[in-house]
């Protein structure tokens, strides 16, 4: 469960204006890169321009030779230097780097910016048409919790994630990485995530995340952490986990199946895939669909909460139908009296909470009666969670082109 304080989306627009030495692992950059750090550019720009055609980590080398242009003052062959990075390798981390200096230091670059970007849309395009059709997962329940584990790989190790759609962005603790020996490149500075414990602070890098048959590289958010915490037992080790979020899914169709414990990813045809950003409405075809909207990368459903409405995030990654106390009211509950007092955890921390039975909760075909929850005091994630204790044991299937919840016929009877 995570929700950054601004859109998750990691665009190619991000602009990087330091002139900073990126770090580089084969061996052959080392007397160029010492160079560079010596500022001695004019030695260093021949012997990047000879990796670059050698084909050693060929994108940084042209970007590194981009910024020895740039820091010797060039401006003409820095300019067609960036621009060549942008063109030449349009999947990487340094080409949005490239672009971003290129509109700082040429404002009649916005003149070629469509281009630009219209070639890095044909390759993000022909890079999602290149995945596997179907990826179908087997997962597992802890402890009872109803939080459905994954096997995945960061980087080529073999790891476990939580599966999270309440999750707008795929996360990581820092020292999750470092006991796993995982090694995220070129991370800077980035959001602030907001979770049911508070606030914390992140770094991004591209990461190649893998489940299943396939693999994506994308934005890898990673929380700041102490390397050095003592890894809890139990259901605290299970949220030591990272996050798989919605920037891994959200274009894909996607079936879970909670009895039989499977997750089913199905490509979207390329129209499709088109209209998940700009899709607004949903499109309902049957008394078996709920229609969502998107707020960010998050699922908004509105169920019925003891009859009343009720937006909520639909979060596989909350264990409970989870509130913050000031949106009880909204939701038409009082604060309970009786309640079982705990805590409540996930990204930020913990923070103490009360558990209580809720008499009905609907969502569509399905109605729960007699339902969990669990309120969180002085939390500020920004709606209530539908979480696994309504969730738990149904099957269903996110349509993100339509923008609707499709539940299968056996999860249309009462609880």
């Amino acid at each position: 469960m995570s929700w950054p304080d601004s859109k998750s989306k990691i665009t190619i627009l991000a602009a990087v204006f330091a002139l900073t030495a990126l770090p580089v692992q084969a061996a052959s950059y080392n007397e160029a890169v010492s160079l560079y750090e010596k500022r001695d550019y004019e030695k260093a720009l021949p012997l990047f321009q000879e990796a670059e055609k050698s084909g050693i980590q060929a994108s940084r080398a042209a970007y590194y030779t981009a910024l020895c242009y740039h820091q010797l003052r060039k401006a003409r062959e820095a300019k067609a230097a960036y621009l060549h990075v942008v063109q030449r390798y349009p999947r990487t981390g340094v080409a949005q780097q490239a672009l971003g200096i290129l509109e700082k230091i040429d404002p009649a670059f916005a003149r070629y910016k469509s281009e630009v970007l219209k070639r890095y849309e044909e390759e993000q395009n022909k890079q999602y048409q290149e995945l596997p059709e179907v990826v179908k997962v087997k997962y597992r329940n802890v402890g009872g919790s109803g939080h459905m584990i994954v096997p995945a790989m960061i980087n080529g190790v073999p790891i476990k994630m939580m599966f999270d759609t309440g999750a707008g962005v795929t996360c990581s603790k820092q020292s999750f990485l470092d006991r796993n020996r995982i090694k995220i490149e070129n991370t800077k500075p980035s959001i602030r995530l907001r979770g049911v414990g508070g606030e914390v602070p992140t770094r991004v890098g591209l990461a190649n995340i893998t489940v299943g048959n396939m693999t994506r590289t994308i934005p890898l958010q990673i929380e700041q952490d102490q390397s050095t915490s003592k890894v809890p037992d139990g259901m605290g080790s299970i949220m030591q986990l990272p996050l798989l979020g919605q920037n891994y899914f959200k274009d894909f169709e996607y079936e879970i199946d909670d009895a039989n414990k499977f997750l089913i990813f199905k490509k979207l045809a390329s129209t499709q895939v088109a209209s998940v950003a700009s899709t607004k409405k949903s499109t309902v075809k049957s008394d078996l669909e709920v229609p969502f909207y998107r707020m960010g990368n998050h699922i908004i459903v509105t169920p019925k909460v003891n009859g009343r409405e009720c937006e909520m995030i639909l979060d596989t990654g909350a264990g409970t139908v989870a509130f913050a106390d000031r949106h009880l009211a909204a939701c038409g509950l009082n604060r309970p009296t009786h309640a079982l007092s705990g805590q409540s955890g996930g990204v930020g921390g913990k923070r103490v909470g009360y558990n209580f039975l809720v008499d009905s909760i609907q969502l569509g075909p399905v109605l729960r009666k007699n339902v969990h929850c669990s309120m969180v005091l002085h939390s500020d994630f920004p709606k209530p969670l539908l979480g696994q204790t309504f969730l738990k044991g149904l099957k269903y299937t996110i349509d993100p082109s339509r923008n609707v919840i499709r539940f299968d016929e056996s999860s249309k009877n009462a609880y």
